[in-house]
């Protein structure tokens, strides 16, 4: 033993001061030494830690010291193998005018209900005495009397010390025990010290009992039945609760009750809490005054809406900054989160500053304490903290697995209670495990998670419900607990450990009609129950735990002499809460615990590393001590000791050593199966453990019983009909879940799931497999039943686990009528087991679930009788199914009757929709139409039934029976293998087409590797109708009518249930017209035990459509009637679906194709014929515009000579294709010149150097199509824009001329074409001959006069067409003249001519037939003279008698160019 002794010392005015002594067991003196002015770090002055130790600590001076979380701080928490208690003692010190730390709750409400610093704090498994003490600094907690036992009540010896005050009220509120939270130990401060002297004499008062009231915030025992009567106003409870043995609470209908942080209720006795549908009873944390004003709106919205993990996630922001080609998420104080697809959440990494580099953490012992500290150090919410490890770092950071990028690690590694302020305040070491981490890639994935809370508000405790003696021989009877119509919000931290909202242990309280939401951890948690348990019409959302969780822990009574194994498991990972009343911890404070026929004992790992021990005696004397796991997982540490060791009797040392427990012996599961019991004449068994810190999933329960067994006080209720079950109620946005059930023991309870609604539970992070929404483990269970369930939006899915060691153990399951629609990060369905349990799973809806490489089913192990009339569409994962069994059994899982259509498989190795690994399955009629998989069946390796080994020679050593005649005898590495030629039963289905060679081509089988199993694939169908009711109804669906009906059993609301049949059937709610029996029968069918249902449990009802009203209700069909029900109500529903034809096969569908060839080809057709119909119609008119302004302009041109006054020349630029004024410009001639002197304006070149970049230059034949033509009809101008533009050119100069407009291009000029191109009005700068170059000069050019004459004009839409010159390849304004532009003259309007008659078209000109042949053609010949004499005048037509300006030439040019013939120009 070590010795520490510090006498006659002074510490006065330190800065960051504290005496701390830890670790083995010492013997420590602490004498006569004076403590003053110092000031600590918000740590305790004086600290005695670790394993327990013998303290002397007396006659001390403690004064004036500041900002000390305690002043004389035992924190015990392992205890010695020496079996006698080891004393310590606190006496004759004078502690006073010391201050606590600054507090950070200005409205004191964590302060009353949670601590923040005391005098003496004494918490842990070591008893102290307080005696003596002069105790006297105003705190609001002087002492904590924070001893942990099992026991109900729990003695503390804190008497004769002064506590300031001689009011016995005062006193008992400075002293912090089993009053304020339970799990504590009573503290005895009577005889009382009655002035401020050592030498004081004792107070002679009885201490009377606490009395409540309920007009003040309250807490403590309740000893009698006691009433919450209703009232206006909440009850507010700042300290825990305790309903004795023997008291009953009663809480009235609309009581709501106010917790403060860390508090709730423990119900030793009865609690019945009996609310109404209208005033149901509230439980809900106390809003501090500082944010009540400000959250009180808040919570009024949160009442009406519920959150979930998705909405309050969606808060985030996307995380944007990227440093290093890493995306950082988040990152400060030398920390970051990167590749998070979230911020607040990525690999952690810490910054090396010797290395100036960021390291990744791979630690397998960081917990979520040290995650907490990680995420206060970030900066951000510390609570909803999420820790996980994973391999796909480079997956996220690089995109791929990229192994060439050096990863450094760091090095060390912490232990944290989750409360510190840094890392600096946690225990550090190496982190020696980070190579092996890093082989394993364990990489520390972060997320720092907001809270589910409002703001202002703080996690309270818990409902604990529990029996008060740890011996649980005898049933337990009386009239168990109730709670009706019951509202908790934001429960679940329980004396700063996370517990359920409600937790019974033993106990069996009936539940109805109970929401619990927005809790810090499960909604239920139900551990070891001893009776029916039953949970109906339950609200279980928003919380981030398990909405419900129950663990079976029954043991086994078989006598271990002649079964040293169990007949079961244990279950692996530790489940169970810290502080776990009734029972036994062992590393409570007894050590010597007595056992009349069994108890419970268990360790939960934590931060810390401890050393426990205790000593279990047989009641009777001689009676063996015996033990055995229910659940046991030991954290293996090469460096820190990990191990539980057994003993003969209470002397522990090796002569006496019974069994050495470690992680590295219990592997196998006969190890972890083994009974370890005492040699005979050893009536006690001695344990003690060694644990280091690691995760709180590690850890074990066992059982402790004594020999032989008592028949009856071992399990009296276990013989008869026990269920548990949940029904209809709703687990929403849960994040480990919906339900979990558990149970190990050598028989196990029922567990049924019926009418229960699973939507958006889990967690979804990157692409790790979330826990399930609904999971099972049952061992030795009598049945399973999950039926009539919706699984919706999930991450995660169902997973069943079933083992029994016998057919007499052996579990009958149903899983039955779910719908299982749009779940990820996790498969559908996962059953397994052993071959003695049987499933049947018929009538399952498996839609859009998206499982990435995971399987969608997954049926290991177990036998599947039947597999029937399941649905599979839109499904992604690795398999759709893989299914796999004992092959010697002499029996088949079937499948049958089951539809898989438009599903698709990932799996990298065969894309088949299903895998076998197995022989024994047999698949008839089943729908098979997944084009996307490249098989429909792949089956694995046959089975090796035999092996031996070979010789040197290379032959097998077996005997002749060793392979029989037709089974397969191969040679692999060093081994002779045997093989059955065993087959799959695939017969008599539908694979997609009726062709004899498409069967064959959907599957994987021993004629394509003469290794793998076969498939017997004969006698398949050769029409779909075989395995549907009907050929245009999907597969599994039901034909009435002529319609296809689904019945669903999965209970939603009628509004819902119409959403659902739209979004998810493609249909609409189902018609009950002439169909109710038809829906009556479909009901019945579909149920497993239809008739028991109507008759003892509850009544099926479904949803349809009517048109028979209902006022304030909607229809139902329910035993052949119609009735209405409330709409807001949920239950089963149907679903209609109007016939769509055969389900499409190739046949048909290259038949559809073909035919919507044929129709595309004739609506084609169509549209060409309406086409050159408008086409014709539109050139018809043209030609008779052409030929009326051609005769109009050559009658006209007579009477011309004299009347043109000034020449207009204008200019369109118009883009092609479009119709808009865009690059419209105009420019004049000069008024009174002859064309031989007129010259193109200064801006010409540039608006043709436009247009010849938009495709109108001089490049052969081609260029021509896109270029000018002569005779192209023009588009219709828009007046007002060329009035517009003409009167803005203009303006006249001072010489009474006009000014020149410069034209300008107002945007690049486009490829014009056919009659959408525009008319290029050109200047003639000669007499006879336009002045052009290169080969625009030798490009023929035509002109078309406009009609003229006096007074005459052509419509509004032919205005344009006064003289208009077009060529075929060439821009006739290629080329810039090089002489200055004359200056213009002010155009006169020409008078008005008188109207003429019209006439008809001469003779002279060529037929209509050939302008309709030149229509499109690059020569632009268009309407011509046939000889070159003039043509002589006719009469107008009334439409073209309109004003007209007259054009500025001669009359000699304008019969010269009228007469003229092509060649001429």
């Amino acid at each position: 033993m070590h010795y520490v002794t510090y006498r006659n010392n002074k510490f006065a005015a330190n800065q960051n001061t504290r005496m701390v002594i830890r670790g083995y067991n010492a013997d420590i003196n602490i004498l006569n030494s004076e403590f003053t002015d110092n000031r600590c770090q918000r740590q305790s002055l004086i600290g005695l830690l670790g394993m327990e130790k013998r303290v002397s600590l007396s006659g001390n001076t403690i004064t004036n010291n500041v900002n000390c979380t305690a002043l004389v701080d035992f924190d015990i928490v392992s205890q010695t193998e020496f079996s006698p208690p080891v004393p310590a003692s606190v006496t004759r010190n004078v502690i006073r005018g010391n201050a606590c730390p600054p507090s950070s709750d200005p409205d004191g409400v964590l302060d009353s209900s949670t601590p923040t610093c005391a005098a003496v704090s004494v918490q842990g498994i070591q008893d102290v005495l307080v005696q003596r003490n002069i105790i006297s600094n105003g705190y609001q907690t002087e002492l904590i009397a924070g001893v942990q036992s099992s026991s109900l009540i729990n003695s503390f010896n804190c008497t004769e010390n002064y506590w300031g005050s001689v009011d016995i009220e005062v006193i008992r509120s400075r002293i912090f025990d089993y009053d304020s939270w339970n799990n504590f130990a009573v503290a005895d401060f009577s005889r009382y010290l009655t002035t401020e002297s050592l030498d004081s004499p004792v107070s002679s008062a009885v201490i009377p009992p606490r009395t409540i009231d309920f007009n003040r915030p309250f807490g403590g025992r309740i000893a009698r039945d006691t009433r919450l009567q209703w009232r206006r106003t909440p009850y507010l409870v700042n300290r825990d609760i305790t309903v004795m043995p023997g008291a009953t609470l009663s809480i009235d209908a609309g009581v709501e009750l106010q917790f403060y942080p860390n508090v709730g209720m423990l119900v030793l006795g009865r609690i019945d809490a009996m609310g109404s549908y209208n005033s149901p009873i509230k439980m809900r944390p106390v809003v501090k005054a500082a944010a009540a004003a400000a959250g009180r709106k808040r919570r009024k919205r949160r009442d009406t809406t519920t959150s979930s993990t998705a909405e309050y996630f969606a808060k985030y922001t996307e995380p944007e900054s990227s440093k290093g080609g890493v995306k950082v998420s988040l990152e400060r104080n030398g920390i970051r989160l990167v590749a998070g697809r979230i911020a607040n959440e990525g690999f952690l990494q810490f910054y090396n500053t010797s290395a100036a580099r960021w390291d990744i953490v791979c630690d397998n012992q960081f917990s979520e304490e040290v995650g907490r500290v990680v995420c206060r150090e970030l900066g951000v919410e510390t609570f909803n903290v999420i820790v996980r490890e994973t391999y796909l770092y480079d997956h996220y950071v690089y995109g791929f697995d990229n192994q060439f990028v050096r990863k450094y690690f760091w090095m060390r590694t912490y232990n944290c209670k989750g409360t510190e302020l840094s890392r600096a305040e946690c225990t550090e070491r190496l982190n020696y495990d980070s190579l092996m981490c890093g082989r394993r890639r364990g990489y520390v994935f972060l997320r720092c998670g907001q809270s589910n809370l409002q703001p202002g508000e703080t996690y309270w405790g818990s409902i604990r419900v529990a029996h008060p003696a740890i011996e649980q021989s005898n049933p337990i009877t009386g009239k168990p607990s109730q709670f009706r119509y019951v509202n908790i919000y934001g429960a679940g931290v329980l004396h700063k450990q996370k517990v359920a909202a409600i937790q019974t242990t033993y106990q069996y309280p009936l539940f109805d009609t109970v929401t619990i939401s927005n809790c810090a951890s499960d909604g239920y948690k139900i551990i070891a129950p001893r009776q029916f348990v039953r949970v109906a019409n339950t609200t279980v959302r928003d919380n981030l735990g398990t909405g419900y969780s129950i663990i079976v822990l029954n043991g086994d009574s078989a006598n271990p002499e002649t079964t040293p194994l169990v007949s079961f498991n244990p279950l692996v990972e530790s489940s169970i809460p810290y502080n776990l009343v009734g029972l036994v911890d062992i590393c409570d404070r007894r050590k010597d615990m007595v056992v009349v026929d069994r108890l419970l004992v268990f360790y939960k790992y934590s931060y810390e590393t401890r050393a426990c021990t205790k000593l279990f005696r047989s009641q009777v004397s001689a009676k063996r001590v015996a033990l055995r796991f229910l659940q046991i997982q030991l954290y293996y540490d090469p460096f820190s000791k990990n191990s539980i060791e057994l003993f003969n009797g209470d002397r522990f040392n090796t002569t006496e050593l019974l069994a050495y427990i470690s992680a590295a012996n219990m592997t196998s599961s006969d190890d972890r199966r083994r009974t370890f019991r005492t040699r005979p004449a050893y009536d006690t068994m001695g344990v003690h453990i060694h644990a280091s810190s690691a995760a709180p999933t590690n850890g074990f329960i066992a059982e402790v019983v004594t020999l032989p067994l008592s028949p009856d006080k071992t399990y009296p209720d276990l013989n008869n009909f026990m269920e548990h079950y949940v029904r209809q109620s709703v687990f929403t946005g849960n994040q480990e879940g919906g339900v979990h059930y558990r149970g190990v023991g050598e028989i196990n309870p029922d567990f049924v799931a019926h009418f229960n609604q699973f939507e958006r539970n889990g967690l979804d992070i990157l692409n790790l497999t979330s826990r399930p929404v609904l999971f099972a483990q049952m061992q030795n269970g009598r049945y399973l039943d999950v039926s009539n369930n919706l699984v919706l939006n999930n991450f995660g899915g169902l997973q069943f686990d079933m083992w029994s060691t016998g057919l007499s153990k052996s579990a009958k399951s149903n899983i039955t009528n779910n719908a299982i629609i749009r779940n990820t990060h996790g498969g559908a369905l996962w059953i397994s087991g052993n071959h003695y349990n049987m499933f049947k799973v018929t009538n399952n809806f498996f839609e859009s679930n998206v499982a990435e490489m995971r399987d969608l089913v997954s049926i290991q192990g177990v036998l599947m009788k039947p597999f029937a009339r399941n649905y599979f569409h839109r499904n992604v994962a690795g398999y759709i199914m893989n299914a796999s069994g004992y092959e010697d059994l002499s029996t088949k899982s079937e499948f049958s009757w089951n539809g898989f259509y438009q599903n698709q498989a990932l799996n990298w190795t065969r894309r088949s929709t299903i895998f076998l690994g197995s022989t024994k399955h047999q698949f008839r009629h089943n729908y098979f139409r997944n084009l996307a998989n490249n098989f429909e069946i792949a089956t694995g390796n046959m089975s090796i039934i035999r092996t031996a080994d070979i010789d040197t020679n290379g032959n097998c050593l077996a005997e002749a029976w060793f392979c029989k005649e037709g089974w397969v005898k191969r040679l692999e590495f060093n081994k002779c293998i045997c093989y059955r030629r065993d087959t799959v039963d695939a017969r008599y289905n539908w694979w997609g087409e009726p062709y004899s060679f498409y069967a064959p081509g959907r599957l994987w089988d021993n004629s394509d590797d003469p290794y793998i199993i076969g498939i017997d694939y004969s006698n398949y169908y050769t029409d779909n109708s075989s395995v549907l009711e009907s050929p245009q109804c999907p597969p599994t669906s039901n034909v009435s009518a002529g319609n296809c009906y689904w019945w669903f059993g999965a209970p939603l609301t009628y509004d819902r249930a119409k959403l659902f049949c739209q979004n998810e059937i493609g249909g609409v709610m189902g018609d009950s017209r002439d169909s109710v029996s038809f829906m009556t029968a479909l009901m019945a069918s579909s149920q497993n035990n239809y008739d028991w249902i109507n008759r003892y449990a509850w009544t099926t009802r479904g949803w349809v459509y009517s048109e028979q009203p209902f006022p304030a209700a909607c229809p139902v069909v329910r035993n052949n009637w119609l009735e209405g029900f409330p709409c807001d109500t949920a239950t089963s529903f149907f679903c209609q679906v109007s016939p769509s034809g055969t389900l499409r096969t190739m046949e048909t569908a290259v038949l559809a194709s073909i035919s919507s060839i044929l129709a595309l080809f004739l609506l084609l057709a169509l549209v060409l014929l309406i086409l050159w119909a408008y086409k014709s119609r539109q050139r018809q008119k043209a030609r008779m515009v052409r030929r009326e302004n051609y005769r109009a302009s050559t009658k006209s041109s007579r009477s011309a000579a004299g009347a043109f006054g000034t020449a207009v020349t204008q200019h369109e630029y118009l883009s092609g294709g479009s119709r808009s004024n865009t690059g419209l410009g105009f420019y004049t001639l000069q008024s009174g010149l002859p064309m031989s002197d007129y010259r193109p304006p200064a801006d010409a070149q540039s608006v043709v150097t436009g247009l010849t970049a938009g495709g109108l230059g001089p490049a052969g034949r081609r260029e021509s199509d896109r270029g000018i033509r002569l005779a192209d009809t023009v588009d219709t101008l828009d007046r007002a824009k060329v009035e517009e533009l003409q009167s803005a050119s203009s303006a006249t100069s001072s010489d009474g001329s006009s000014s020149v407009y410069r034209p300008s291009l107002a945007g690049p000029a486009t490829t014009l074409s056919g009659s959408r191109r525009f008319m290029i009005e050109n200047q003639i700068p000669e007499a006879d001959t336009p002045q052009l170059s290169g080969a625009a000069a030798a490009a023929p050019a035509r002109i078309r006069m406009g009609t003229g004459g006096a007074g005459a004009g052509p419509p509004d839409h032919m205005r344009r067409n006064k003289l208009t010159l077009s060529r075929p390849a060439t821009n006739p304004m290629q080329t810039r003249h090089p002489q200055a532009a004359p200056p213009n003259v002010t155009e006169p309007q020409p008078p008005a001519q008188p109207p003429r008659q019209r006439g008809h078209f001469d003779s002279e000109f060529e037929d209509d037939d050939d302008d309709d042949d030149q229509e499109g053609k690059t020569s632009s010949d268009e309407l011509t003279p046939t000889t070159g004499q003039q043509p002589q005048p006719q009469s107008r037509p009334a439409y073209l008698h309109q004003p007209r300006r007259s054009l500025g030439r001669t009359a000699d040019d304008v019969r010269r160019f009228a007469s003229a013939g092509e060649s001429d120009i």
